[in-house]
């Protein structure tokens, strides 16, 4: 089992890199990003170490002030397209756990559903994008789509409407028995 996730794993990330090129717009990856800055830095010997200081700081900081570091460090790298998706669903599990005020096994069975709904979610686009991926190393470029000119403002509606249809749809199966 171990063996064919590896295998499974390193294919898609392959598959990903060949069809997408890390980095890119299409395939931004921050956290890949930042680890081949730090990784060249170092081994370069021209890491700006005055902006490490600067994140060290504030990791202090943070920590003094009772603020977890890492989830701290990880909102201030990630871009903000990455990371309104993550305040959003934190910000609706706030909302349902506080529905539950003194129930412990209903607060327990609305957070794993939140998370396994979460978890699929999170599953499925990873399991699309490799699919996208597999036709864009196929096709030899990275699939048109209906473009982005002929949508106009439109799209940015949908993509919201979409996402709101989401959120909703998590709060109602959370809350389901």
């Amino acid at each position: 089992g171990v063996l064919a996730s590896a295998f499974a794993i390193a294919g898609a990330v392959w598959l990903l890199g060949e069809a997408f090129s890390f980095g890119t717009t299409a395939l931004p990856a921050p956290q890949a990003t930042l680890m081949k800055t730090v990784v060249e830095g170092v081994l370069g010997g021209d890491l700006p170490w005055g902006l490490v200081l600067v994140g060290g700081a504030f990791a202090i900081v943070a920590e003094l002030l009772g603020v977890p570091s890492l989830p701290f460090a990880v909102g201030i790298y990630l871009p903000l397209s990455t990371m309104t998706p993550v305040f959003v669903g934190g910000a609706v599990r706030q909302f349902i756990m506080k529905r539950a005020v003194n129930n412990e096994k209903l607060k327990a069975t609305r957070k794993e559903k939140g998370v396994l709904l979460s978890s699929g979610f999170i599953a499925g686009e990873g399991i699309l994008m490799v699919f996208v991926a597999i036709y864009a190393y196929f096709a030899k470029g990275t699939p048109k789509g209906i473009g982005l000119v002929w949508p106009g403002n439109v799209g940015d509606f949908v993509a919201l409407a979409a996402f709101i249809g989401l959120v909703g749809y998590l709060v109602v199966k959370s809350y389901k028995k």
